[in-house]
C-alpha cells in the first residue's frame, strides 16, 4: 500500500502499512506535544484513551447500523 505521510505539511510519499503510519503519526504527534512542553508518558497515555473512545464510538454508530 502506498501512503502519503504529511510532515509539516509537505506530502512524503512513503510504503507502508496502516499501522507503520499511525505509529509514525503518533511518535510525529507526541514528540510535537512534549517539544510544547507536555510530558511524553501524559500524551500517549491521552491517545490511548481517546483511541478507546473512539473505538468505542465506531462500535456504538456500527451497533446503531445494525
Amino acid at each position: 500500500m502506498t501512503a502519503k505521510l504529511y510532515i509539516i505539511g509537505r506530502p512524503q510519499p512513503i510504503r507502508m502499512n496502516c499501522r507503520q503510519i499511525v505509529d509514525a503519526a503518533m511518535l510525529e504527534l507526541i514528540e510535537t506535544l512534549h517539544s510544547q512542553g507536555l510530558g511524553r508518558a501524559e500524551v500517549a497515555l491521552a491517545l490511548a484513551d481517546a483511541s478507546e473512545d473512539y473505538v468505542i464510538r465506531l462500535a456504538s454508530e456500527a451497533a446503531h447500523r445494525a
